[in-house]
């Protein structure tokens, strides 16, 4: 029996790194996802509701779009368009050499709702 002179490419070492790799990415993919969206509640004001309203709102679209694929789908189109018009518009965010308006913005956990 002749050996095979072709390596076998899906070695467990070269799978971990494929699945490392695509993790990496994921990370990535939902980093850029937790920004658009700081973006989209700061451009709606959203961090001016109280905190457990804002998570309750969002826990029910989630909910609603996994049973309502007509609700989803309008859903879909609606952010389409704000995305498309979002990115058409210079950022509005501060960049980071502007550290007296970075270290100003304010975060979800210094909304005035949420403090008790």
């Amino acid at each position: 029996m002749a050996s095979s002179s072709k390596k076998d490419t899906k070695t467990p070492q070269s799978l971990s790194n494929k699945i490392q790799k695509l993790k990496d990415k994921q990370h990535v993919l939902e980093t850029k996802m937790v920004q658009q969206l700081h973006r989209t509640l700061k451009t709606h004001q959203g961090f001016s509701l109280p905190f457990p309203t804002l998570m309750g709102g969002l826990i029910e679209i989630i909910d609603q779009a996994k049973t309502n694929s007509n609700q989803a789908e309008a859903w879909n189109v609606s952010g389409e368009k704000f995305l498309r018009q979002r990115n058409k518009q210079p950022s509005k965010i501060p960049s980071s050499k502007d550290s007296s308006t970075v270290s100003k913005l304010p975060t979800a956990m210094e909304n005035s709702h949420d403090k008790t």
